[in-house]
């Protein structure tokens, strides 16, 4: 599934990316393409590549895995069961 961030600031950004996951559970869809952008989008790329974005997502309830992204401008995670 994929969260597109284009235009959102880091705190809607969040939201969405919650949003998105909480579908991913429903259709028991496990990988989660976020499109951040790498021009414009870098502090939401520094964030979405963080440690902390992972350790906040593992609050919220989701465990996640990076996995590689040939696209600079995504980042894509494997939704661990």
């Amino acid at each position: 599934m994929e969260c597109d961030l284009h235009g959102y600031e880091q705190a809607e950004a969040y939201i969405e990316i919650l949003h998105t996951l909480k579908e991913c559970k429903a259709k028991n869809d496990q990988i989660l393409q976020i499109i951040h952008g790498f021009n414009k989008g870098t502090i939401l790329k520094s964030y979405v590549q963080s440690q902390k974005f992972i350790a906040q997502m593992k609050k919220e309830g989701f465990r996640l895995s990076r996995k590689k992204s040939p696209n600079p401008g995504t980042s894509c995670f494997k939704i661990e069961p």
